[in-house]
């Protein structure tokens, strides 16, 4: 099957995951540059938390109207991305503070895991609860 021989709902998923993947990539690199840089002069906790918080906040924008193509200011919609945003958190927090020093991976290392771990769990998240088609 070849992308002009989609249907329209295909053609639509395809197009939310590439917008998905271009916001996602942002998402990471203001993470990734802000977690590196703060974690040069604060710990690791402040660092990712400044980092993650900067992100998401961009990320919420992006990804409610342009990515799923929805109101960013419908409060039901906010907080679920707020639910979503602190279990990502939790993740991120524990990757980067006790995993991470548990292996002893430089902080870049565990930066770079949660890069990875996070989109795909947010992708899945928000497809099926955040943003979902009414």
């Amino acid at each position: 099957m070849t992308f002009f021989n989609l249907s329209q709902v295909e053609k639509t998923a395809v197009k939310q995951f590439m917008r998905f993947a271009i916001v996602g990539t942002l998402v990471a690199l203001i993470y990734f540059v802000l977690f590196v840089w703060l974690s040069a002069s604060l710990t690791p906790f402040l660092a990712n938390t400044i980092a993650y918080v900067s992100a998401i906040t961009f990320q919420y924008f992006a990804q409610s109207s342009w990515t799923f193509e929805r109101n960013a200011f419908v409060v039901a919609q906010f907080l679920k991305f707020g639910a979503t945003m602190i279990l990502a958190y939790f993740v991120a927090t524990l990757v980067t503070t006790i995993v991470g020093p548990a292996f002893n991976w430089p902080r870049y290392v565990a930066g770079g895991v949660v890069v990875v771990v996070l989109p795909i769990m947010n992708f899945i998240i928000f497809k099926i609860w955040v943003f979902r088609s009414r």
